[in-house]
């Protein structure tokens, strides 16, 4: 549901997104994102997915993922939010608040996250 909701809210900031799996790919003006949804022990898989791609990835951890699992994705590139972090930007961003715009995952969407 999450990934939907998120999905949904790329649309209406005029991304082009498709699904693969629980991984999203969008794209808008030249840039792209790949977004994926990350359980406990999914890390490698997710790296691997995005080793050849020169898009920004992300991955939203579903659920608490070992401190060694987030130090890989971070190492290959790949920053980490964790899900209650993606909820408040979905639920601020119906709600058309400022604070959506000033998340660090819409920071992430907008290539200014760190």
């Amino acid at each position: 549901m999450l990934q939907q909701a998120v999905e949904g809210r790329l649309r209406e900031l005029g991304w082009s997104v498709r699904s693969e799996g629980r991984v999203l790919i969008a794209e808008r003006e030249g840039s792209g994102v790949i977004l994926g949804f990350v359980h406990a022990g999914e890390a490698r898989g997710f790296i691997d997915r995005c080793e050849t791609s020169t898009a920004s990835s992300a991955a939203i951890l579903l659920e608490p993922v070992p401190d060694s699992e987030v130090v890989m994705m971070e190492e290959a590139g790949i920053v980490c939010f964790p899900r209650d972090d993606v909820e408040e930007f979905v639920v601020a961003s119906l709600l058309r608040k400022a604070v959506a715009a000033g998340s660090d995952f819409a920071r992430f969407l907008e290539g200014t996250y760190p």
